[in-house]
């Protein structure tokens, strides 16, 4: 495994500002919470989880223990979104992570058209349970 420690991204774009993404994840399958990183965050005030993380198992996990971790040390908390691709295949996770404590949450139009979607739907099923 030695040649897939490093993760690699290459983003293209169209002079109209539409992007694809090729990337590989390296190492990131093996996603933990290692002293060396708490130590990291530590020292940080934001942690930054990148939406594409929601793409390796058990991710809930590691990033959720990684965010109450920023938060008890009194680090931000911010999420990007990844795509629209990623929200629609961790709708739950990602809403659990949201509901934990992020304090901002990036994405582009593309992405909240979905990110709209599910915070209308969420609205309406909560407001069904209160009458």
């Amino acid at each position: 495994m030695a040649l897939s420690a490093a993760g690699t991204a290459i983003v293209l774009t169209t002079p109209d500002a539409n992007r694809t993404f090729l990337s590989y994840l390296g190492e990131a399958h093996a996603l933990q919470l290692s002293a060396a990183a708490q130590q990291a965050i530590k020292s940080s005030r934001m942690l930054v989880v990148e939406g594409y993380m929601w793409e390796v198992d058990n991710a809930l996990e590691t990033l959720s223990a990684a965010a109450d971790f920023a938060r008890s040390n009194g680090a931000m908390v911010v999420m990007t979104a990844g795509d629209a691709g990623v929200v629609q295949r961790h709708t739950a996770e990602f809403w659990q992570m949201i509901d934990a404590g992020v304090d901002m949450l990036f994405c582009n139009r593309c992405v909240s058209c979905p990110m709209t979607c599910c915070i209308i739907v969420r609205y309406t099923l909560h407001q069904s349970t209160q009458t």
